[in-house]
């Protein structure tokens, strides 16, 4: 699996993950996080890099917050400035320089 197919496997497990989450938290359940991403990554071929997962995560949250750089970092906890230089060290994959 090279590093591109990787990616869009962890972003199809991150989907599947906030499905999951979801789903959870409209049925009245209480979800641990960490349990339920322990049970994604077990799906995959092997564990993602930490870069990977900062890739992942960071547009995730960009995602959730339809583009809004404000928002995406509220929702993961940092600043708008520090999302924004992250980003730019994680560009989006297929978008890099």
């Amino acid at each position: 699996m090279d590093e591109h197919e990787n990616e869009q496997e962890i972003r199809r497990v991150n989907e599947r993950l906030s499905t999951f989450l979801n789903e959870k938290k409209n049925g009245g359940n209480a979800v641990s996080i960490p349990a339920a991403f322990a049970k994604m990554l077990h799906k995959l071929d092997r564990l993602p890099t930490q870069q990977e997962l900062d890739r992942a995560y960071l547009h995730e949250a960009m995602r959730r917050a339809v583009g809004n750089q404000k928002k995406a970092a509220l929702l993961i906890g940092i600043t708008p400035q520090a999302l924004c230089s992250r980003l730019k060290k994680y560009p989006e994959p297929g978008k890099e320089n």
